[in-house]
Parts: structure tokens; sequence; C-alpha cells
């Protein structure tokens, strides 16, 4: 996969007052509050479950691992009521990839963010230098599979400390996909095949006193406690500490992403796919992106999107033009990189300050 660059460097040519400044996070009110889920309370929740998973190949050069979505339905079916408007979109029962304001589509991986893994495995893409250090912000995260190919590397080259925040409109969202998604690559791209098979020993009581060992079968992971300690201890000893925020975007919202930062960490790198498609939200969102990405010294936002879309109206055209009016009204220091995918309609959106180095 090819990209071609647009360069753009906006220089202020006005200023403003503040009071004349329009920001609309402090208008917007989100159906869903954000707020921190526990990760512990988390992985508790998916011991003894048994994940399905699918390979998939990005560009022929890669491959990341991702739970299958009939396996989420049925554990939902096993779980929840079945008469939450949430559940039903979830299970795909109303026919919608998803609804503004009840489900943002995070159980599905979009193509958009198989692009932004083909960018951060390019060789010619190094993002920051791995000795420094780094916060890493997914938002709109889904099935995370960009983060599960930068844990992967970090996992595998660095000693450093990294800080991971993902975000998600929906909290089962998080549960069923998300943090699967990671302890599935760390897992199959980690661990030696016997240790994996070591550590996910399935056994059940089939009669009082009687104990069986159920096999696991091809394509398939058991969540033992024993796969989930050893994960979290992978993270521990190579210093990554890991973040979930659920809810919608708002000032509450972006407070909880800065309070998740390690403040320590000079570098960070922001990562959002398909967040832009909806004309309503895209100032809100567009806000959250200006304020994280001016606000710290060292800050490099990927925005991967469809060139436009349609039938719901968003597009990387009115994305850009976002920028380019508070850029001017606001004196931003801010400049990005519009990327064009050659094969096809969809981009990627660079974004940074003057204070990081390229």
């Amino acid at each position: 996969m090819s990209f071609s660059f647009n360069f753009h460097d906006e220089e202020a040519d006005s200023n403003i007052s503040a009071s004349d400044q329009t920001n609309a996070l402090s208008n917007y009110e989100p159906a869903i509050e954000p707020e921190l889920v526990d990760l512990e309370l988390l992985l508790e929740s998916l011991v003894g479950k048994r994940l399905t998973y699918e390979e998939v190949n990005i560009s022929g050069r890669y491959k990341v691992f991702r739970r299958e979505f009939s396996d989420v339905k049925h554990q939902l079916m096993m779980e929840d009521d079945s008469s939450n408007e949430e559940v039903q979109i979830l299970l795909g029962q109303t026919n919608e990839d998803l609804r503004s304001n009840v489900y943002e589509g995070g159980l599905k991986s979009w193509e958009c963010a198989y692009d932004v893994v083909d960018f951060i495995k390019n060789e010619d893409n190094q993002l920051f230098p791995s000795s420094n250090g780094l916060n890493v912000i997914e938002i709109g995260c889904g099935t995370s599979l960009p983060t599960c190919s930068i844990l992967e590397d970090l996992l595998n080259t660095s000693n450093t400390e990294t800080n991971i925040t993902l975000t998600d409109y929906n909290a089962p969202v998080l549960r069923l996909v998300t943090v699967p998604n990671l302890i599935i690559n760390w897992a199959l791209k980690k661990l030696e095949p016997s240790r994996l098979k070591e550590l996910q020993q399935a056994k059940t009581e089939a009669a009082p006193g009687i104990i069986i060992e159920e096999p696991i079968r091809d394509g398939e992971i058991f969540l033992s406690r024993g796969i989930i300690r050893n994960f979290l201890e992978d993270l521990t000893a190579h210093h990554v500490t890991l973040n979930l925020i659920s809810g919608g975007w708002s000032e509450k919202f972006l407070r909880l992403v800065k309070l998740s930062l390690n403040k320590s960490i000079q570098n960070t790198l922001i990562i959002t796919s398909e967040t832009i498609y909806q004309p309503k939200m895209l100032p809100v969102i567009s806000e959250i992106l200006i304020e994280l990405t001016t606000t710290a010294p060292n800050t490099k936002t990927i925005v991967a999107a469809k060139d436009i879309y349609f039938g719901v109206g968003g597009s990387v055209v009115d994305f850009t033009s976002y920028l380019d009016s508070q850029i001017r009204k606001r004196s931003l220091d801010l400049h990005y990189q519009v990327q064009r995918l050659t094969d096809v309609p969809r981009s990627l959106i660079r974004l940074s300050n003057s204070k990081c180095s390229t």
C-alpha cells in the first residue's frame, strides 16, 4: 500500500479573544457519560472465556489477530438481556453497523484501522525513538488493532516506560474485543506454543470429584487465570501501563484522557480511525484532537478516514477545513499532512505542533 503526500503548514494570520472562540466541547453533552473502566474488574469478567479468533493479513506483510464477531455474539447471548437496545445492536439484530448515541460500531474492524497498522509497521515511518518512552492514546479504539501492533513491538524491543490509553464509546466493546484482542495477539506472538498450551489448560468438573481436561481447538484461546496473570506480568516487566475509558466525547472525556497520561513521558502518539464520519460530531472530535496535539510538547496524531462517507456526510475535506478555520481564528500551533492512499479512497492525516520533531 502506498501513499502520496500533501503538506500543509498554516501560518496564523489573525488573533481573536478567547470569548470569540467557538469550542464545540463546551456545548456538547454526550448521551453516555465518560468514565474510567477498571482493568482488573474487566479482566476478572473474562476469566474462563474461550475466545475464537481469526488471522488478518495486512498488505501481505503483517498479520494481526482479532476475536471473531460470531464469538462475541455468542458471549453476548449467554450473558446479557437481549431486550437491551444496545445489546440488540451489538448482536446485529437491527442490521445496523452503528447508531448515533447508542452504538458507534466498535465491534467491527473498519478498513482505516488496517491503514494505521500498515503505516505504523512501515520501517520508514518510525514515529518516535524507541528509547524515550511513549504515551499512546487510541480514541474510538474498537478492536484496537493499531494498538495491538504497537504493543507487539514494545514487548519485543522496549524496556522504557509506555502508557497506553484506549477509549471507546461503548464499555462492552472494551470488554468484548478491545482487551481480548490485546491478549490474543500477545499470547500468539509472544508466548512459545508449549508455554501457551501450559497456561491455558481448561478443566471442568464433570461430576463431583471428577475433573476432566477440555481440549483447546485450533483458532481458540482459553482465558485461564494463568494467561491473564502472565499477560499483566509481561506488561509490568516491560513498564507498560494500560488505561481504559468508555463514554462519549466531551470536556470530561478530555480531562480523563489527560489525567491518564504519564507526565514524565515526553512523547505522545494519538491514533483515531473512522471517527470523523458524522458532520454533527466533527467539531467535537476535532477539538479533542486539537487540544491533545497542541498542549503536549512532542505529540503526533494520526487520523485515518475515508475520503468521503457516502450516506453519512463526513469527509476528509470537512475535517481539514475545520482545522484550517481553527488554526486561523485561534493562532494554533498546529500543522498537518494529508497522506492519500493511491489505490483506495482513504487517507491518513498527520497532525503535530512546532515543538514536535519530525
